[in-house]
């Protein structure tokens, strides 16, 4: 169409919905006051709108922090608690996507050139009304981990590797000083299989 706006999807097209929720949308990551606003337009409970306002206010900063980012709620838990009634396409504008997991490889490309390994902890929060929330990729490496340790075959996970910076020294005579730089043991890992 002649003067039509081009609209950029935030995601490959077409995609199912289930495969949007599962791939894309991330349900229960931390909510940030602008998407609380942006639902609380949805909300037809006045006494419930007014609550999510103000959560959203300076003056809710205290009460933001306390209900909403201390136990971790997400956009299912403001959804099912508000009784927020939202369009599909107006959900898709206020949730947040899932954002990339990095990870440092723990395994020498030379010793293991058709291997990968990782070091990763995995992550389980206790949050309000005991119960415990374990983290979106902690969820996934544990499925992965169990159907590889059960025989299983393992689906195929989409990565994207990165150069490495570490550099060791061409001596393995030469004594090194590893400092961690947030990546935690994973890279010296792979320095250890090489030595």
């Amino acid at each position: 169409m002649e003067g039509s706006i081009k609209f950029k999807h935030p995601f490959p097209t077409p995609l199912s919905v289930r495969s949007y929720l599962t791939y894309f949308c991330d349900l229960h990551g931390a909510l940030k006051k602008k998407q609380l606003k942006e639902l609380s337009e949805f909300c037809s409970n006045p006494d419930k709108k007014s609550k999510l306002a103000f959560l959203t206010s300076t003056d809710g900063k205290a009460e933001f922090d306390a209900q909403i980012h201390a136990p971790m709620r997400g956009i299912l838990d403001i959804l099912d608690e508000y009784g927020v009634e939202i369009s599909f396409d107006h959900f898709i504008e206020a949730a947040s996507f899932m954002q990339p997991r990095l990870y440092t490889i723990a395994s020498s490309s030379i010793q293991k050139p058709d291997v990968c390994d990782l070091c990763f902890a995995l992550q389980y929060d206790q949050v309000s009304g005991g119960k415990t929330r374990i983290g979106m990729a902690s969820r996934f490496m544990q499925k992965l981990y169990n159907l590889q340790a059960s025989g299983k075959p393992v689906p195929p996970v989409r990565v994207a590797i990165k150069e490495s910076t570490f550099l060791k020294p061409k001596s393995k005579e030469q004594p090194v000083i590893m400092v961690g730089p947030g990546a935690g043991i994973a890279p010296f890992k792979g320095f250890a299989d090489e030595k």
